[in-house]
């Protein structure tokens, strides 16, 4: 996964690489940011994954702590966050102050995360809902 940014003097974007080896093993589905301080970047893969990457450059977001769980973030690359999943993971999503997250899957499960210890040396909580019928493709 690549993080990109524009380049004023060049007039032209640049893209930075989060690690040299992939996250993801399979296609890549669905990136969201962290809406509160774009500091890190989520991301859900066919490979049955979701990872939370830190994606701050000084640069672009400043020095000054930002907001939500992820404010006080000042790395670039650093792994937050890895989910595994028995299914593809079709889709995901944040809330509106990442402190919650959802992502979707292809046998049929949803599943709710608690953001809001991250960081503090805990797993987060997760809450897996299972149902029947067609898988979703979004939440």
């Amino acid at each position: 996964m690549y993080i990109g940014t524009f380049s004023v003097e060049a007039n032209f974007w640049v893209a930075h690489p989060l690690k040299k080896s992939s996250l993801h093993k399979a296609s890549v589905v669905n990136v969201r940011f962290d809406n509160m301080s774009g500091r890190a970047v989520f991301s859900c893969s066919l490979d049955g994954t979701v990872q939370v990457s830190s994606c701050y450059q000084a640069a672009v977001d400043g020095t000054d702590a930002g907001a939500g769980p992820f404010g006080t973030i000042t790395s670039f690359g650093e792994n937050l966050l890895s989910i595994s999943s028995n299914g593809w993971i079709n889709g995901l999503s944040v809330s509106p102050d990442c402190s919650q997250m959802c992502y979707v899957t292809q046998d049929c499960e949803v599943n709710f995360v608690d953001l809001s210890g991250i960081g503090k040396d805990k797993k987060p909580e997760t809450i897996k809902v299972l149902h029947k019928g067609n898988p979703h493709l979004q939440c």
